[in-house]
């Protein structure tokens, strides 16, 4: 009876606090071998009861006291993440049992380590918010300066299931500002100057894996809008916000608009000459209001 009750609870200091939340995390809180939950389902009066273990997968030291030790190699860290199993306490009698070791040897533990932690990378990587970094331009439009505000992005964008990116030197709010008035000297070239400047720091974060989607809220003249549109990143995910007329209007696309039609003229490269052609498709065109509008076909 003895070698049945066996304490699981040894000492654990030397693994690292950083190992231990990175376990937490991997495995959702839920046992490596039998998936139960590990947090939660006993309360006392001051916390929750965490019902969750430490197991080794080669014995954390020398000795028939230790499993799979035999495994062991001179350079291996036994307090990694590689070799630790977050598990309930019945897995860990089992796992750790002198009758029970030959059936779970450390590739047979690796294995369930593996599976478990696929699960939930699966059952997780969609829903909830997805983060998105943000890209506001603002420029002097009739007098005034206009750009979205930060509250105005973090509503919209919370409305619809997304997060924005905390700010940082590569990621988050990607701002653009455009000084000065249309028509005066060298404006349009600052402003495609501006517009390049804030799109090379978007380039450099995605670069860097920071960036997996970009939100997009605009307001500037209709030319660098055009510029702004034909110099994003087609390979990114990109959404682009429209600012409806008004003072509490928001940002959003209607689902309910009929879509546009339009006609796009061609240059003839042989003689120069316009065709016109009439078309209806999906995709982005400018409105009066210097404001970036999606075209639904």
């Amino acid at each position: 009876m003895k070698d049945n009750l066996r304490d699981t609870h040894i000492s654990r200091d030397k693994i690292k606090d950083s190992v231990r939340l990175a376990l937490w995390a991997r495995t959702a809180g839920r046992c490596t071998v039998c998936n139960r939950r590990l947090l939660g389902d006993t309360r006392t009066f001051l916390h929750t009861v965490t019902a969750a273990e430490l197991a080794h997968n080669v014995g954390a030291t020398d000795g028939d006291a230790s499993p799979r030790t035999e495994a062991a190699t001179p350079d291996m860290d036994r307090e990694s993440e590689e070799n630790l199993l977050l598990v309930c306490h019945d897995c860990h009698r089992i796992i750790d049992h002198k009758d029970h070791v030959q059936f779970f040897a450390p590739d047979k533990l690796r294995e369930l380590k593996r599976a478990h932690e696929q699960r939930v990378e699966m059952a997780t990587a969609h829903g909830g918010l997805t983060r998105t970094a943000v890209i506001r331009v603002g420029a002097n439009i009739r007098g005034a300066f206009s750009i979205a505000s930060q509250r105005e992005v973090a509503e919209t964008l919370f409305a619809l299931n997304y997060l924005g990116l905390v700010e940082s030197q590569w990621s988050g709010d990607f701002t653009c500002r455009i000084n000065g008035n249309a028509g005066g000297k060298g404006y349009w070239s600052a402003g495609e100057q501006q517009i390049d400047d804030t799109l090379a720091r978007v380039k450099q974060a995605i670069g860097q894996g920071d960036v997996e989607h970009i939100s997009v809220f605009p307001f500037a003249p209709i030319p660098l809008l055009v510029y702004l549109g034909a110099h994003l990143d087609d390979k990114t995910t990109t959404r682009i916000f429209q600012k409806h007329r008004g003072q509490h209007a928001g940002w959003s696309w209607s689902d309910e608009d009929d879509p546009v039609e339009f006609i796009s003229k061609v240059i003839n490269p042989d003689n120069d000459v316009f065709s016109p052609r009439s078309t209806r498709t999906s995709g982005l065109c400018l409105t009066g209001t210097g404001t970036l509008v999606q075209i639904c076909g």
